[in-house]
């Protein structure tokens, strides 16, 4: 539709940007600068981890399901963490912002409002000290996960 909007007199080159690579164009090559900076980086060693974390952030999220919910119409609501309780998640705050309207969550709580459970589960492999790893997936016999 935007090349339609083009004037047929108008001699200039038009690039199609949306194919995905830039590469084709030699105008959009990385700088050698640049390359050799992620080169030095990557000899370095000290690219090979995650970086420091500055700890858990209260009502944090996965932004996709934010997005996903604001191109749905649907109302995002985020819950807290209780740093007095080692990072726990506010059960009566998640209870107290349901209502009538809220048709998924991603808690446990599910089970007591009747909603379904939102599990995601990427980092079951990870291990906090000596509590195991429980997947929601055991809990869909008392709630739709």
């Amino acid at each position: 539709k935007l090349f339609d909007l083009c004037s047929a007199e108008n001699k200039k080159t038009l690039l199609p940007l949306g194919h995905g690579d830039p590469a084709v164009y030699p105008c959009f090559r990385t700088s050698i600068h640049v390359e050799n900076s992620v080169v030095d980086v990557i000899r370095s060693g000290k690219g090979n981890s995650y970086g420091p974390a500055a700890g858990i952030l209260p009502a944090r999220h996965y932004a996709h399901f934010e997005g996903r919910s604001i191109f749905s119409g649907l109302e995002f609501r985020k819950f807290d963490l209780l740093p007095e309780k080692e990072w726990e998640i506010d059960l009566q705050g998640i209870e107290a912002m349901s209502d009538e309207n809220t048709v998924a969550m991603v808690a446990e709580t599910a089970r007591k409002l009747g909603i379904m459970v939102i599990a995601d589960e990427v980092y079951r492999e990870t291990i906090y000290g000596d509590n195991p790893f429980v997947p929601m997936g055991k809990f869909s016999l008392i709630a739709p996960v």
